[in-house]
Formats: structure tokens, C-alpha cells, sequence
């Protein structure tokens, strides 16, 4: 999942080039009315998160927003430390994030700033293999998040966006029981619940 990743980063690097060398001072229309980014950071966590960005009626300003999200790790047993309260087994996520995005201007800018709000849910079905008897923990996660950032325009069909924020999480499982505290005692763990800091980059095309 991480070459492809990369490998996708390093193809819209590559088409943006061409916009490198046209004349300082040059206007893109950063209200463009649909978007597909990337946010490459997601790998880090064993993820994969795309945002599809669509504009709301005639003011290019307000946007819609939906952020299907994938998760996927196989703990093979042979990590120097148990991967996040499991030993060895499988790790499966996926759901989505639906926001609403404005923009502060509607001018042809290379860049305009925003703020952003959105809602979130994952399920997360974690499969410990450790034991003799295997473990299975089905948890889920609702979420709050707001956030302000900066998009720019490489070119005509390249962007980044660059932002920052604060959200919330509470996370519940099916039994209420199964959730020890090796999967909740820091915001990185899947079964976390509380505040955490938002901030990170997208990159992918403006059409």
C-alpha cells in the first residue's frame, strides 16, 4: 500500500513540474469546482484516505467533502514491541468522514485559505492470533474535527492543501467489556477516546 503511495506522490509531482517554469505573478482559478486529494501521512498509519471535494450549488466558496478511509495491518509476531496491544493477528478499518469546506476567497488566486468542519465514523475489527484461541474486538469510532488551512494551486490540475486543527473521538465497542487498555490509552491507539491535534498535508488533482 505504501509503494503505491509513493509512487502516486511521485506521478503528481511530475505532472506539476510544467507550472514551475510559467511567469511569477500568473493566476490558476483555485475555486475549481471538483477535487480529488491524497493525504499520503495516512500510510504512516497503515492507511489510505482519499478526499472527494465537490462544490455546493453557484458560490464556489462552499464545498462538500466526503473522505473514504482504509485501514490494514497483519502483525506477524516478530515486531520488537506488540503493534498497539497485539502480539500477532490482523487489523482491518474502514469508513468514511463527511465535512463541509469554505473557502475565504472567491477570486482567481493561486491560494486561498479556509476552515473546515466534518463528522466521522470507523470500525475497526481487530483479530488477536496470539492466544489459543482467537481474540476478535469490534470497535467503533465516531469523531468531531474542525480545521483551518491554506490551498494551493501548482497548476491548472495540481493543488496541496496544508492545514491544522482539534478533534474529538470516543470510541465504543460492540460488548462494551472487550476494550482493554492497551487499545485506548493514547490518541494514536484504535480504541482512543478524547481530544487529539490535527494537522497535515493532501495533494491530488483540482478539475
Amino acid at each position: 500500500m505504501r509503494k503505491i503511495l509513493y509512487y502516486s506522490f511521485f506521478f503528481l509531482f511530475f505532472l506539476s513540474k510544467p507550472s514551475f517554469s510559467q511567469e511569477v505573478g500568473l493566476e490558476h482559478d483555485v475555486l475549481y469546482k471538483n477535487a480529488l486529494l491524497l493525504m499520503p501521512q495516512y500510510s504512516l498509519n497503515n492507511g489510505l484516505r482519499f478526499d472527494f471535494e465537490r462544490q455546493i450549488g453557484k458560490n464556489p466558496q462552499h464545498r462538500l467533502v466526503i473522505s473514504p478511509q482504509f485501514y490494514y495491518k497483519e502483525v506477524l509476531g516478530d515486531e520488537l514491541t506488540n503493534f498497539r496491544g497485539i502480539e500477532k493477528g490482523k487489523i482491518i478499518g474502514y469508513g468514511s468522514e463527511i465535512g463541509y469546506k469554505h473557502f475565504f476567497y472567491d477570486k482567481k488566486l493561486e491560494g486561498s485559505a479556509y476552515y473546515s468542519g466534518s463528522l466521522s465514523y470507523l470500525f475497526y475489527k481487530i483479530e488477536d492470533t496470539s492466544l489459543s484461541s482467537v481474540r476478535s474486538i469490534s470497535l467503533h469510532k465516531t469523531g468531531v474535527n474542525f480545521i483551518i488551512g491554506y490551498q494551493y494551486k501548482f497548476s491548472e490540475t495540481i493543488a496541496a492543501d496544508f492545514y491544522t486543527g482539534m478533534g474529538f473521538r470516543y470510541t465504543f465497542d460492540k460488548n462494551s467489556v472487550n476494550m482493554e487498555n492497551n487499545f485506548k490509552d493514547f490518541w494514536w491507539n484504535y480504541g482512543y477516546s478524547g481530544t487529539i491535534a490535527l494537522v497535515g498535508f493532501k495533494i491530488g488533482f483540482a478539475f
